[in-house]
Parts: C-alpha cells; sequence; structure tokens
C-alpha cells in the first residue's frame, strides 16, 4: 500500500491483511455493516480503519469463531459500527414484513380473482346450458310441426278445393304432392324455385294467395288434375305434366290458360316466375 494514502481498495486490503482479493469481498458482503466504504464506484474505497476490521475478522475466523461469533465480537470492539449493524437488522425485517404484506395482499386478491373467475365460468356454463337446452327444445318443436304439416298432408292434401269428382282427383294428385316443381324457359330447359319447392307446395302458394272459387278438374288426357281458380273476374287454367328427369320424376307447369286463351311459352315462364316472386 503506497504511504499517504487516505483510502484502500480491495488490493490493498488483500496485501495488508495477507489473504486473496475474493476472500476481502467475502467479508465485506457477511460484515457489511461493521467494513466502511467512501464509494461505491469502482474500484470501491475504503477508510484507513477498514483495515484494521478485516485483520480483526481475519484472527477471529483463525481462532476458528463462526460468523454469528465474529458478529458479536465486532459488536463490542466497534459499538459505533454495531447502531449500524442494529439499524440495517431492523432495516431488513421491516422490509421483509412489507414484503410479506405485500405477497399476502397479493396472494388474497389471486383468490379473489379465482373466485370471481370461477363464478363468471359457472354462470357462462349455465347460459350455454340453458342456450342449448332452448335450441334442442326449438329443433324439437320445429320437427314436430314439419311432422304435423306432413302428417295434415298425407291425411288430406286438397282440403279446401272443391272438385267434380273429389274421389278420384284426390287419388290422382296425391302421388305428385312431394315431387319438385319446374318450368321450362325458352330455350326448353327446366328451371326451379331458388329455394326447393314441391308440387304441394306450389299449389299451396297458388291457394293462399288466389284463394277465389279454387277447384280442381280431372281431365282424361292428363294424369295430374288441372288447377283452376279465378283473379279480377278472369278464370286460370293451369296444366301441369309430370316427366322424368335427371335424378327422379319432377312435376313441369306445362301450359296456362286465361278464359279459354292458351299462354304462350314466354308467358307460361313468367307466370311460373310471378309465383316464385310471391313464395319468398
Amino acid at each position: 500500500m503506497a504511504k499517504g494514502k487516505e483510502y484502500l481498495t480491495h488490493k490493498d486490503l488483500s496485501d495488508l491483511v495477507g489473504i486473496s482479493e475474493t476472500s476481502i469481498k467475502s467479508y465485506r458482503k457477511k460484515f457489511s455493516s461493521f467494513i466502511p466504504v467512501l464509494s461505491n464506484g469502482k474500484p470501491l474505497r475504503f477508510p484507513l480503519e477498514a483495515g484494521d476490521i478485516c485483520c480483526q475478522i481475519r484472527s477471529f475466523f483463525l481462532s476458528g469463531f463462526s460468523v454469528l461469533e465474529i458478529e458479536e465480537k465486532l459488536k463490542e470492539l466497534y459499538p459505533e459500527r454495531a447502531q449500524i449493524f442494529e439499524q440495517k437488522k431492523k432495516e431488513v425485517k421491516v422490509s421483509t414484513q412489507n414484503n410479506d404484506a405485500v405477497l399476502e395482499n397479493i396472494a388474497k386478491q389471486v383468490s379473489q380473482i379465482t373466485v370471481q373467475f370461477g363464478i363468471f365460468r359457472s354462470n357462462i356454463e349455465h347460459r350455454i346450458a340453458g342456450l342449448a337446452k332452448d335450441l334442442q327444445s326449438l329443433q324439437i318443436q320445429q320437427s314436430t310441426e314439419k311432422v304435423a304439416t306432413a302428417e295434415i298432408r298425407k291425411e288430406n292434401p286438397l282440403e279446401g278445393y272443391r272438385a267434380t269428382d273429389e274421389n278420384n282427383i284426390v287419388s290422382a294428385a296425391q302421388i305428385y304432392l312431394d315431387l319438385p316443381v319446374a318450368c321450362r324457359d325458352l330455350k326448353g330447359e327446366y328451371i326451379s324455385f331458388t329455394k326447393p319447392t314441391s308440387f304441394g307446395d306450389f299449389v299451396e302458394i297458388l291457394r293462399r294467395n288466389f284463394p277465389d272459387s279454387v277447384r280442381w278438374e280431372k281431365r282424361e288426357n292428363t294424369n295430374i288434375p288441372v288447377y283452376i281458380f279465378f283473379e279480377r273476374e278472369r278464370e286460370y287454367r293451369l296444366f301441369f305434366k309430370d316427366v322424368k328427369g335427371e335424378k327422379n320424376n319432377i312435376v313441369i307447369l306445362h301450359n296456362v290458360a286465361v278464359n279459354t286463351e292458351l299462354f304462350s311459352s314466354e308467358e307460361v315462364l313468367n307466370f311460373f316466375l310471378r309465383i316464385q316472386k310471391i313464395s319468398i
């Protein structure tokens, strides 16, 4: 150590005490309250008295004292440093207590959040179960209504219509009600409604929108009865045919007559499209 120095470094203490710098650093960590420091910059600087304290610590270790025993010895030798030691212990204790309080508060908050999340999750699951039950009930209701409608159609598909020979007409029309309905366009190709529509659905649309004097009439040269209704004092006669489609038979609107005058192909197509607009 150079003469006239007003401070010591780790190397100075190492040379003075006769131990490695690593051991000096270990002393400083274990007995930080007793080894004073002038500055925390690099390198650390210690007052001259730090040399005497480190030598004393070295002597205690050589005598076989433990760290706790050395702390007690240092308190007796350096009472002013002992006050600093006790103050640091209090600060550490208070800090530990504060940390414990913070951790306890965090634990309580986490517990509350967990409980709230459990309640929220239970409510969501309950609502989902309720929605699933409502959806199932709705599906069952729709299915029941659909079956009921189908049963009504099967029991009396032509209810509300007058016919010259009702028994024959019911028998003749019954087998066609579930077939798809279509019409030929001007190119001779079949076109249908934008949504699947059966012959029975088509007739039901007509019955709802043109209820005046509705009746069926059986013709010898047609398998499907002629459908007759009135609109604005004009008699409409709809002629249908059953034809073989790509996959199964279909019913086509073959022709339309108003007051015994037959429509052209374009007029028949326009009438079919008109009924389609009504159905939407």
